[in-house]
């Protein structure tokens, strides 16, 4: 499933992925971070640079960094694990005004549903 995402809401998507769990939800982490990877070049290129408080950039830069948006591809089992982190984050309520978009973005993308077999 394709998701279009500014480097801001990259960035964003990354600090929401837990940093530990089962081994199939670190895979699902490693290949979610990978896929959405802000490389050096993107960092030197639109000015961010990295705080301990999290990440900043050139004024000037301000459009390349929140409003350039790229296609990335997902497999629904990765949307439905970002859809469960964003529904954990609500739950625990640590929803902030800064992933609130990037949360209701994904929140809302439609994924196919399993059905069970009945038995």
């Amino acid at each position: 499933m394709k998701v279009g995402l500014t480097v801001k809401e990259r960035l964003s998507l990354g600090s929401m992925l837990p940093i530990k769990g089962d081994i199939l939800q670190q895979t699902l982490v490693k290949e979610i971070s990978k896929s959405i990877e802000v490389t050096k070049e993107e960092r030197e290129k639109v000015g961010i640079t990295i705080t301990p408080s999290g990440f900043r950039w050139e004024e000037d830069c301000k459009k390349k960094v929140e409003e350039e948006v790229i296609e990335y591809d997902f497999s629904e089992v990765e949307i439905r694990f970002l859809q469960k982190q964003i529904a954990r984050l609500d739950d625990e309520k640590n929803v902030t005004q800064q992933i609130l978009d990037l949360c209701l973005k994904i929140q809302d993308i439609k994924v196919a549903k399993i059905e069970e077999k009945k038995k």
